[in-house]
Order: structure tokens, then C-alpha cells, then sequence
């Protein structure tokens, strides 16, 4: 993992996905830290649906395989 995401709250969840974009240097370190500030209020606002969907799972209103999805269709980057 880049050394940045080694104390990250979020390094267990993000499994360090901007590793592509830290290690090709395509944006400024100023674009980068807007990317890693905004994937980190994103996954904020996921977590916090966790409970809700836990209840929602326990209800037998949805199943966690309704959730499931394959992040290689879309990008090398997406979070799961």
C-alpha cells in the first residue's frame, strides 16, 4: 500500500484503490488529495447506510446477493 494509506481509517474497505492513480502520477498532489478526500466522505456516507441495510437483510426484504457487484465491470478503481 502507498505509504498514505497505511494509517487510513478507510484502508480496509478501500484496500488502497488509488494505488493506480498515486503510482502513475497523472494528477497534481493537489487533485489527488481532492480524490482521496472525496472517496473518503464516500465511504463515510456508505458505512453509515450499514445498519439500515443489516436490518433491511434481517427483515428478509432484500438478500446480500441482491448486493453483490463486480467491480471489474466498470473501472480498475472502483471501491467495493
Amino acid at each position: 500500500y502507498p505509504e498514505r494509506c497505511k494509517s487510513c481509517e478507510f484502508l480496509k474497505y478501500c484496500g488502497g484503490r488509488c494505488l493506480y492513480a498515486q503510482m502513475e502520477s497523472y494528477w497534481s498532489e493537489e487533485a489527488f488529495e481532492a480524490v482521496d478526500r472525496v472517496t473518503k466522505e464516500y465511504l463515510r456516507i456508505v458505512l453509515s447506510g450499514i445498519p439500515e441495510i443489516n436490518e433491511l437483510i434481517n427483515e428478509g426484504i432484500i438478500r446480500k446477493e441482491d448486493l453483490y457487484y463486480d467491480p471489474t465491470e466498470d473501472s480498475t478503481e472502483v471501491i467495493p
